[in-house]
């Protein structure tokens, strides 16, 4: 997966408020500045004489402020709880995960929601995940799963599509699997993002998914593609899905490829004539690609094209490293995905214009739903912790 979103004419289902019923409450609108200006300072002096007139602390290193300035949020202290109430999604929950025990940052978010889940891991890696267990205090949460393989190098689909026959061995319709670099989750609602303190996150879009006959794949957007100033629609259908996949067991289609794994499946869906759902409502705190070590990051991106040193981001991490993932998209679907190299390293570019006419079709039980909100019990909190 790609850490900047330029998979560009994703359509936007102007009608998703005809969707949106018996769902959480869901406001996001354009706050934008009324005004921009650019100012130029002949000397320092000048530039500090204006930082004391405006009353605003600005330095040499400043680019741009607000103006009057604004408060800062103590985000740390908001949250969306369900109080005396647990709720967790239906359908189970996989990690998969690969010499990462030190951080287990999806896990660890997981726990802290009280959603009990799997990891998924190899058996190199086994004894240090179940220490960890009782490092990070989550055991309680946690059942850890012995692959049968390791060091394969064909990258995580295989342990997918493990995870994926677990889950229908226990009798599961759907299944949820999840990177294993996720920090928290979120609701957006009022323009901002704020942690959710429960499983009801998955509940929900479990919900919603289960209204309709042609979602195979859904999941929840990233955090830091959701800039909280702009206007957005609950939900965009008919996208890609990456790292945090609620997945009917009777898809059709599996994992396959060494990378790309998600948008390759994505695409394959949408080529069907199915749709998928992202949720902006529910948004994944993801680490970017390349920032957390070991796994993909250790057994792909760094090792590949590291000859070109001059590539390397920061010294360390490999930027050409990216370039035959990117490279094996193109190949699967070069009708919709090209390369190109942005922000010091390459990406794939996705088309999905020609997927935007695909609609929404709702199962029979679900052909009248009544107008109005539910919110699952959620409350909102600026104390948390205290």
């Amino acid at each position: 997966m790609t850490t900047e979103y330029f998979e560009t004419n994703v359509h936007v289902d102007k009608e998703w408020k005809l969707h949106w019923k018996q769902m959480p409450e869901f406001t996001q609108e354009n706050k934008n500045s009324f005004k921009k200006i650019t100012m130029k300072f002949k000397t320092k002096d000048d530039y500090e004489s204006f930082s004391k007139i405006i009353g605003q602390d600005i330095t040499e290193k400043t680019k741009s402020i607000w103006h009057p300035e604004q408060g800062i949020v103590q985000n740390k202290k908001l949250r969306w709880i369900v109080p005396n109430e647990i709720i967790n999604p239906t359908y189970p929950v996989y990690i998969i995960s690969k010499g990462r025990h030190s951080s287990m940052f999806t896990s660890r978010s997981l726990s802290r929601m009280k959603v009990p889940h799997y990891i998924s891991v190899e058996p190199q890696d086994y004894d240090l995940y179940d220490k960890a267990l009782d490092e990070f205090q989550i055991r309680e949460y946690v059942t850890l799963l012995l692959l049968p393989f390791s060091n394969h190098g064909d990258g995580p689909g295989r342990a997918r599509n493990w995870c994926w026959d677990h889950a229908i061995s226990i009798g599961a319709k759907k299944h949820w699997v999840l990177d294993d670099n996720i920090q928290d989750f979120y609701r957006l609602h009022n323009n901002i993002r704020v942690r959710v303190d429960s499983g009801v996150i998955f509940k929900m879009a479990e919900d919603f998914v289960e209204r309709f006959s042609n979602v195979p794949v859904s999941g929840f957007q990233y955090r830091f593609f959701i800039a909280p100033n702009s206007a957005y629609p609950a939900f965009v259908k008919n996208t890609r899905i990456y790292s945090c996949l609620l997945i009917s067991n009777d898809c059709k289609h599996r994992w396959r490829g060494r990378y790309n794994e998600d948008t390759d499946l994505s695409l394959r869906v949408l080529k069907d004539g199915d749709c998928t759902i992202q949720f902006n409502a529910f948004l994944q705190g993801k680490c970017a690609t390349q920032t957390v070590g070991c796994g993909n990051t250790a057994e792909f991106y760094h090792a590949e094209g590291k000859l070109d040193k001059s590539k390397w981001r920061d010294g360390t991490l490999n930027a050409t490293g990216t370039i035959n993932k990117s490279q094996m998209l193109v190949d699967m679907h070069p009708d919709v995905c090209r390369i190109v190299w942005k922000y010091g390293r390459w990406h794939h570019f996705c088309d999905y214009l020609p997927f935007k006419d695909i609609q929404l079709k709702y199962k029979e039980e679900y052909a009248t739903i009544p107008d109005g909100v539910n919110n699952y019990g959620m409350e909102w909190i600026d104390n948390y912790g205290e």
